[in-house]
């Protein structure tokens, strides 16, 4: 099925917003706790999230460009987040956050110049820039259950109908379209819902 891009759009968006609304709320210490990301404390994931935003718009860079390369597989994402965060320089949580928000809003705001365009051809379907647009989506939404995890805030977002057209789109063998995956995408990510207590619904 084909995305409404609206839907996406904010979808996108609200992922972005929500790791906004608890990175904002959390003190000193809370970036030093632990997430649900190997070995990454809450300030890690905020790099990685500034790191993310910035190559979702050098891609897009590349696609507006004409000159956009294949992309990246599982070990080439891991080899790049590792070289990624270690070039980037000291900042505090406050600054990175807002790198973070300019980066995002930037990429959505710039996403429908691109929508249509085609990436690859994958298991006999016409991959574009609106697909992909999806999936990131879901890893903000992914990143924004781990940084409210990391201090015991519940989350569940609210645009769970259009992430679970997006996985039945990514994923059909484990999710049809429209449903509230949201559950299921946690565990197929590697994560454990309802694990902790959680201190407040948000």
């Amino acid at each position: 099925m084909r995305f409404l891009r609206d839907d996406v759009l904010g979808a996108c968006l609200a992922g972005a917003e929500a790791i906004e609304t608890i990175a904002s709320r959390m003190s000193d210490d809370d970036w030093g706790r632990p997430t649900p990301c190997e070995e990454w404390v809450a300030a890690d994931l905020l790099d990685h999230l500034h790191c993310i935003g910035e190559d979702y718009n050098r891609f897009l860079d590349c696609i507006l460009d004409e000159c956009a390369g294949p992309l990246l597989t599982h070990q080439d994402i891991v080899a790049h987040n590792a070289e990624r965060m270690a070039s980037l320089r000291p900042a505090a949580p406050l600054v990175r956050l807002a790198q973070f928000g300019l980066s995002a809003r930037s990429f959505v705001t710039r996403l429908p110049l691109a929508w249509d365009h085609v990436l690859f051809p994958m298991d006999g379907r016409t991959w574009t820039v609106g697909d992909y647009a999806g999936f990131c989506a879901l890893e903000w939404h992914i990143h924004a259950w781990d940084m409210y995890s990391s201090v015991g805030v519940h989350y569940r977002p609210e645009c769970r109908g259009v992430l679970g057209a997006v996985c039945g789109r990514w994923l059909p063998d484990l999710f049809r379209a429209g449903e509230d995956c949201w559950d299921v995408l946690l565990y197929a990510s590697g994560r454990q819902p309802g694990l902790g207590l959680w201190r407040e619904a948000v």
